[in-house]
């Protein structure tokens, strides 16, 4: 990031940028990154000095969100642009993954160029995207309601924002119709056992989590939740862990990808005391974890799998999940019917599986 604000005091007027070099599509490095940003700029048309405003939104899954506001009149603004994203940016102190929409291609190349990881697009599993959405619609209506104030409008735009769909003070908090819960956990007797977690979390705080192991037992859980994506991949740990006190094995394995959630569940196991608010997880979380890890017979172990790169058990965890948060934003007669039979068809993949040692990577 040092040659961000050297290129941006450059002449653009010189350079070519090539905005088809920047991806579209991030990596599972970006995917992980512990700080995900958001970029985004507009201007508005009645305004007799033309100020172009931006925001730029910082999610470290570590310390949770923070917003900066831009803005400028200068007619050129790239260089404070640059030079704004690379504060956030290196104010985060960790891996960034940073998204910009697909019509601010020549802000993506600028950085694309000096090494920054950038995307084109405002991918939704950019967590700063779901903050940055609702943030920069709530700017554009309050400056359009000032502008009606102050008579800055012609007719036809005050006409145009009364037919726009309007847009809440803050971000709204979606109906959830239902909360899913589902669980089938075969009573068979094993020596081995493989269990992945996973969760999935959306700005408007529905939440759903899934557990699926390699001999088909499965569970899904769903509830409305303010808290951080590393909070909830730790509840489908706690998942996991629930599910094996009715299990008879002698040795399980729950993998996960979250470091953190790992983290959290390594330390505890190992009956270590960490500070409140460690990896972002709550005390109510970690009592549930401990006591449902007091009430397991088997032997438990802990590992990490890399999401989203065709890992069976950790693939099935995370439709399981997403099946759960989907279907609790619908009306449950609409969804219900297709929810179970979506769950079934995972849960078949794995009954009757005996593949330990693949189910688990090694």
């Amino acid at each position: 990031m040092e040659n961000v604000l050297a290129l941006a005091s450059g002449d653009i007027l010189k350079r070519e940028y090539n905005r088809a070099a920047v991806p579209r599509e991030p990596n599972d490095k970006l995917l992980d990154a512990l700080v995900h940003v958001a970029f985004a700029s507009w201007s508005n048309s009645w305004e007799k000095k033309s100020l172009v405003r931006w925001i730029v939104v910082a999610h470290d899954i570590r310390t949770g969100a923070r917003i900066h506001h831009g803005e400028t009149k200068n007619p050129r603004p790239m260089d404070e642009i640059l030079a704004d994203i690379h504060r956030v940016v290196c104010d985060a102190g960790a891996p960034a993954w940073l998204a910009v929409p697909s019509k601010r291609g020549g802000v993506a190349a600028r950085l694309h160029e000096t090494g920054t990881p950038v995307t084109r697009g405002l991918d939704p599993r950019n967590r700063a995207v779901g903050i940055l959405i609702p943030e920069m619609a709530h700017k554009s209506q309050r400056q359009s309601q000032d502008a009606i104030r102050a008579g800055l409008l012609r007719p036809e735009q005050r006409a145009a924002l009364r037919t726009a769909e309007p847009v809440p003070q803050h971000p709204a908090t979606e109906k959830h119709y239902w909360w899913p819960e589902y669980l089938d956990v075969s009573g068979t007797n094993t020596n081995q056992m493989v269990l992945a977690a996973d969760a999935s979390l959306d700005p408007q705080g529905a939440s759903g989590v899934g557990v699926v192991s390699n001999r088909g037992d499965v569970c899904i859980r769903s509830w409305h939740s303010d808290t951080k994506i590393g909070q909830m991949e730790f509840e489908a740990v706690i998942l996991a862990m629930e599910m094996l006190c009715g299990v008879s094995t002698h040795h399980a394995m729950v993998l996960s990808d979250s470091k953190d959630a790992l983290k959290m569940a390594r330390t505890l196991a190992a009956n270590l005391v960490p500070k409140p608010g460690y990896c972002g997880i709550s005390d109510d979380a970690r009592a549930r974890f401990l006591q449902a890890w007091s009430s397991v017979e088997a032997e438990v172990e802990f590992q990490y799998v890399r999401g989203h790169v065709g890992h069976p058990l950790n693939e099935a965890a995370d439709e399981l999940a997403n099946l759960a948060r989907l279907a609790a934003k619908q009306p449950q007669h609409l969804v219900e019917e297709e929810l179970w039979r979506r769950v079934d068809s995972v849960r078949a993949d794995f009954r009757g599986a005996d593949g330990y040692v693949q189910a688990a990577g090694r």
